[in-house]
């Protein structure tokens, strides 16, 4: 299900510091998504592996993926922008759950002028 969002970007790599697993925009929002996964529970939840360093590279690569985005029309100055993480628990081949962590961490990262300056 794609609840109404547009993926306009998978995959987005900064430097080898950091991959931007999905980008998605919806109305007025722009979302980077942490996707992460493990075989079964364990003491901590796959979010955990997103710490304070994870973050800020995340947060670097974002602002990248805004100053050159090439999804056009769809991304605009002004729009929310946010990072979520979505968590996946694989129990076997066949069962699994799904955790969606909406605005899981904040960042100062925001969409720029058409010319490069800030709003």
């Amino acid at each position: 299900r794609d609840n109404g969002w547009t993926v306009v970007g998978a995959n987005y790599e900064l430097y080898g510091r950091a991959e931007l697993d999905l980008v998605a925009v919806k109305d007025d929002t722009v979302a980077f998504v942490e996707v992460k996964t493990r075989t079964r529970e364990g003491l901590f939840p796959p979010s955990e592996a997103v710490g304070r360093e994870k973050e800020k590279n995340l947060a670097a690569a974002a602002q990248s993926f805004l100053n050159n985005s090439v999804a056009g029309e769809l991304i605009r100055p002004g729009m929310e922008v946010r990072f979520d993480i979505i968590e996946i628990i694989l129990l076997s081949l066949r069962e699994g759950s799904v955790n969606h962590i909406k605005n899981a961490f904040t960042a100062d990262v925001f969409v720029p002028e058409p010319d490069g300056g800030r709003e």
